[in-house]
């Protein structure tokens, strides 16, 4: 199957995707999948018997819990609802290729608002060669489809969406202290309902470690961005963005205690179609854990980016957040983390700014091997220029799962 990227920025309809043939490549992927689960399936004694080849891991989880603010907006409706979501995972265990597939299909219930209850099926790929942490040649694939009911902070509402999405890495052991990095991803999020835009991107990127080890790398990346927000309605214009960044990057083991990735630098965006502008602007990211003990663990995540919202504002969110993790008595793992958000949206000019503070905790405890119990909460507070979507939600969940 064959990327062609010479015309990516030439449309060829409303609403087409014929003219992006890196998604005809995700569709494969999904095809691809669909056809080794099904061939699988046919196979299915064949795969139980024959468990060093294959490993078939079932679960189940249900959830029981209340939602304050259902809409996420101003005077959103508090609700109950339940939820069942079964999972096949397909793996290949003791391979020096690795390869799952998990297909997903989740159930939720409202006792109140049961026009919002939805059936959501997911499937995801996951292919990396060689399955080995202190290897630097290798690469990884990752594939998804899911279809989601969720609550929409940007437009007040739940919305259903489908998101279809491919990312392609690899590295390449070029000496004894270099090492190539590439990617390559693509993604399609499109809605049921009839106002609102679908958003389709294009990303590659590569990395260049000067300092290359078997557990460290650091260097210096470019990437391309390549995206466009399409109008259900033929009276409205279609936006194009086309991003060029170059980046100072880590990944690995900083400490014998840190670890993780990051990256920094700059990045040139130029707007075509409905919006008609150029701008300047820093990107950044990172994940990085501590691992104070073998017990305790904290998380830091940041992220600077900007991207099409359903109703084709070209949105700049800035965050920061941390989690803390912590086990007791190798059954109880507790976790804590909090988020800042600020959210710049705009069209011809900047017409809005949003910030929102989440909060969430989350006990689990390990019955024995196949059962698994978790209580959660979550509260967040939205503040915005605009009084309707200022808003309050707050949840809390009990939920099990089951290994069979």
């Amino acid at each position: 199957m064959r990327c062609d990227f010479n015309s990516l920025a030439t449309p060829k309809g409303r609403g087409s995707t014929k003219s992006w043939p890196a998604f005809r490549c995700i569709r494969g992927v999904v095809v691809i999948a669909a056809f080794l689960r099904g061939s699988l399936a046919c196979s299915e004694t064949a795969i139980l018997s024959e468990m060093t080849r294959w490993a078939v891991a079932p679960s189940l989880t249900t959830r029981a819990g209340h939602d304050s603010n259902i809409f996420a907006r101003a005077d959103g409706s508090a609700d109950t609802f339940a939820e069942v979501e079964p999972v096949i995972q397909l793996s290949r265990p003791n391979s020096l290729t690795l390869l799952t597939i998990d297909l997903y299909a989740k159930a939720t219930a409202f006792l109140a608002a049961k026009e919002e209850n939805s059936i959501d099926p997911a499937l995801r790929v996951r292919y990396r060669y060689p399955d080995h942490e202190d290897v630097l040649s290798t690469s990884e694939l990752k594939a998804s489809f899911s279809r989601a009911s969720v609550a929409n902070p940007d437009l007040g509402r739940r919305v259903r969406e489908t998101d279809l999405a491919a990312r392609w890495e690899a590295s390449f052991f070029a000496s004894g202290k270099s090492t190539l990095r590439t990617r390559l991803a693509a993604q399609q999020l499109a809605y049921d309902e009839i106002d609102l835009n679908a958003n389709e991107s294009v990303d590659a990127g590569i990395m260049l470690a000067v300092v290359s080890n078997e557990k460290f790398q650091l260097g210096a990346g470019y990437g391309l961005l390549l995206s466009r927000s399409i109008p259900e309605s033929a009276l409205r214009d279609w936006t194009h963005r086309v991003e060029n960044s170059a980046t100072f990057q880590g990944r690995g083991e900083f400490t014998a205690q840190v670890s993780g990735q990051f990256y920094l630098g700059l990045a040139n965006a130029n707007y075509s179609g409905a919006l008609r502008r150029s701008e300047v602007d820093v990107v950044a990211g990172s994940n990085v854990e501590w691992r104070i003990s073998d017990q305790l663990s904290l998380l830091l995540r940041a992220d600077r980016r900007v991207y099409f919202s359903a109703e084709g504002d070209a949105v700049r969110e800035t965050s920061l957040g941390i989690e803390a993790e912590q086990t007791f008595a190798d059954r109880f793992t507790a976790r804590v983390g909090a988020r800042g958000i600020r959210s710049v949206y705009r069209r011809v000019i900047v017409y809005r700014h949003d910030e929102s503070l989440p909060f969430h905790a989350s006990v689990d405890y390990i019955f024995h091997r196949q059962i698994t119990a978790r209580v959660e909460g979550t509260w967040s507070r939205q503040t915005s220029e605009w009084d309707f979507r200022n808003f309050q939600r707050s949840t809390f969940v009990l939920s099990g799962q089951y290994r069979f």
